[in-house]
């Protein structure tokens, strides 16, 4: 059987397709509602650390190119501050209020919000790269 350059081109551009929708991160839904919630959790349990505009304090920046939120996933997000934060009372809010949170973070950062609230399972199975976003 011959293979004809056109036949070649279009097997060639299938793969490449193939190749970047799988490169291509996945994207978290919140809602606003959701991030809008987070803002209230965020000011009461985490702006003095990390500073009204989370631009860091004696917590590192969590927005911004020198935030250690660019080069983390959510994944990787979700797990530290559920388990690490807030300081002094750690793992101390529910799980709901941590998802709230991330979806504040996440908005902060400009990942835009869905129509599909963010949820533990979501969140935790989520790896973008939020750095790749901006």
């Amino acid at each position: 059987m011959k293979i004809t350059p056109l036949a070649f081109g279009l097997a060639l551009i299938a793969c490449a397709t193939t190749v970047l929708s799988a490169a291509t991160p996945k994207h978290v839904t919140y809602t606003i509602a959701q991030a809008a919630q987070g803002r209230t959790l965020y000011n009461g349990n985490c702006a003095l650390c990390h500073g009204a505009n989370m631009q860091g304090i004696s917590g590192p920046a969590l927005k911004g190119s020198d935030s250690n939120v660019q080069l983390q996933t959510v994944q990787a997000i979700y797990t530290y501050t559920t388990g690490q934060m807030p300081m002094g009372n750690a793992g101390g809010l529910a799980k709901g209020d941590y998802v709230k949170l991330l979806a504040f973070i996440l908005q902060s950062n400009g990942v835009p919000a869905g129509s599909k609230p963010a949820s533990t399972s979501s969140l935790a199975k989520t790896e973008i790269d939020i750095g790749k976003l901006r």
